[in-house]
């Protein structure tokens, strides 16, 4: 009884996905929202949701956008509104929301310039919260003077970059150039991820920059 209960709890949540992908696919934002506030009854934890669904569906996206399959239009559209369901996964875990926009984090995450997907960003701020890491989020790339002084205000240890494209890497060094000549700023250890660097094996970090290719990644260069 309890392994057919096991078959028939998989087969709830393999429909729960093929749903959320059919409702993404066909723009029906209102009913991928609802279908994700309805998950509760498949006693799914707030990360399964995630890493189990909203990730893997937004990898696919990425697939067929790179295989042309969709437009640059649908691909936008399918990562906000994974991104706006993942900020109601994030404010559903009112235990750890201290750890979040926390005023001393130990890292702030930002995309890089020209990167306008926060998707991978939100996950690794939802895992940091869990893992009781205070952090801070500034979701829209800064120009340098203004990241310089946002991060001369928190004064975190670390800061997050993440990067789409191997061409944001350029922006990626300019930035470090930057705070490296601002004493403010020079101690703050950069730290790199994103599709950026998995495009192509033949890049590599410089000016001192880490690059995790995973949050556990991530989780080790905290410390």
């Amino acid at each position: 009884m309890e392994n057919d209960e096991i078959i028939r709890q998989g087969k709830r949540i393999k429909e729960f996905h093929d749903d959320l992908r059919s409702a993404l696919r066909n723009r029906e934002k209102e009913e991928f929202r609802k279908l994700f506030l309805h998950s509760q009854e498949l006693n799914l934890r707030p990360l399964d949701l995630a890493l189990g669904m909203l990730q893997p569906t937004m990898r696919e996206v990425g697939q067929l956008w790179s295989s042309g399959k969709v437009e640059v239009a649908d691909e936008h559209f399918y990562s906000r509104v994974c991104s706006e369901v993942l900020d109601i996964i994030h404010h559903s875990i009112s235990e750890y929301q201290g750890f979040r926009q926390n005023p001393d984090p130990l890292i702030v995450l930002t995309p890089a310039t020209g990167n306008l997907h926060i998707f991978g960003l939100q996950i690794v701020e939802m895992i940091l919260m869990l893992e009781k890491i205070p952090s801070y989020f500034i979701r829209q790339s800064l120009m340098n003077d203004e990241l310089s002084s946002k991060l001369g205000e928190l004064r975190p240890e670390y800061l997050g970059v993440s990067l789409a494209l191997p061409s944001q890497i350029r922006h990626l060094d300019l930035l470090v150039d930057f705070l490296k000549n601002d004493s403010e700023t020079a101690r703050i250890k950069i730290l790199a991820g994103g599709f950026a660097y998995f495009d192509s094996e033949e890049i590599q970090p410089t000016n001192g920059v880490k690059v995790f290719q995973s949050v556990s990644n991530l989780l080790v260069f905290l410390g």
